[in-house]
C-alpha cells in the first residue's frame, strides 16, 4: 500500500464496504488510548484529546464514538458520508504517520483480503 493519507482512507473505506463492518470495531478499538490521544494532542485536536485523556484518567469507560468520531456524522438526523470521512481521514493520518501502526494496519488488510480471496 502506498503510504499516503489518501491511500489509507481508500483502504479503510474499501475494507468497511467489503466487510460490512466499522473499521474502529475491528482494528482501532484495541489500541492503547495513550498513543491515539497524545497523537491527537500533538496535532492540535486539543479538545478531542483532552476528553479522551480525562475520561481515561478518571477510570471511566471511553465510548468508541468519543475516541474515534469527533466529527458528528449525522447532520439534521441524516448520516453524512462527508462528515464520516472527516473522521476516517484523521485515523488515516495517524496510521500513515506511525511506523508501528502502519505495519499493523497493512498486515490487518493483507490478512483480511487473503482470507476473502481464499474463500472465493
Amino acid at each position: 500500500m502506498e503510504r499516503t493519507v489518501d491511500a489509507m482512507v481508500e483502504a479503510i473505506r474499501n475494507w468497511e464496504l467489503e466487510a460490512g463492518e466499522g473499521f474502529t470495531d475491528y482494528f482501532m478499538d484495541s489500541w492503547p488510548l495513550g498513543s491515539w490521544a497524545y497523537w491527537l494532542l500533538g496535532k492540535g485536536h486539543t479538545e478531542w484529546a483532552n476528553k479522551i485523556i480525562n475520561l481515561n484518567e478518571e477510570k471511566q469507560y471511553v465510548d468508541q464514538d468519543v475516541k474515534f468520531e469527533w466529527f458528528d456524522d449525522y447532520e439534521d438526523g441524516v448520516w453524512s458520508e462527508e462528515l464520516y470521512c472527516k473522521n476516517v481521514r484523521v485515523w488515516a493520518e495517524f496510521l500513515v504517520e506511525s511506523d508501528q501502526y502502519f505495519r499493523r494496519v497493512c498486515k490487518f488488510f493483507d490478512e483480511y483480503f487473503k482470507e476473502e480471496g481464499e474463500e472465493s
